[in-house]
């Protein structure tokens, strides 16, 4: 895509999977959301350390990272709980763990 778009300033980024991963940083800040209990926040801690970071949780289209946030905590909302766990995380923290995010974060920091 780069190469078709003539501007130095456009640094395409495809998340290797969905905006859930990044939450996968620190799955503490779930408990930020009205009814997740620390038996569930355990539950995604498991299935996180089943991986080599946040950005590589996902199989299959089954089991996305919302998906198994979906199993753990049903009444999850990608929007308003989203926004809510992401902002308690902190950029500094996903970057530290997401590496493929990291990398793109730090393209842009290059533009200005």
């Amino acid at each position: 895509m780069k190469s078709k778009i003539s501007c130095k300033q456009y640094v395409p980024y495809i998340m290797m999977h969905e905006f859930e991963a990044l939450l996968f940083s620190d799955v503490s800040e779930f408990r930020r959301c009205s009814g997740m209990t620390e038996k569930m926040i355990l539950q995604l801690e498991k299935e996180k350390r089943c991986f080599p970071s946040p950005e590589h949780i996902n199989n299959s289209e089954q089991t996305a990272p919302s998906k198994r946030i979906l199993r753990v905590y049903s009444q999850y909302q990608k929007v308003s709980d989203g926004i809510i766990i992401a902002q308690a995380i902190g950029i500094h923290k996903m970057l530290s763990q997401c590496k493929h995010f990291r990398d793109w974060v730090r393209s842009l920091e290059t533009l200005s």
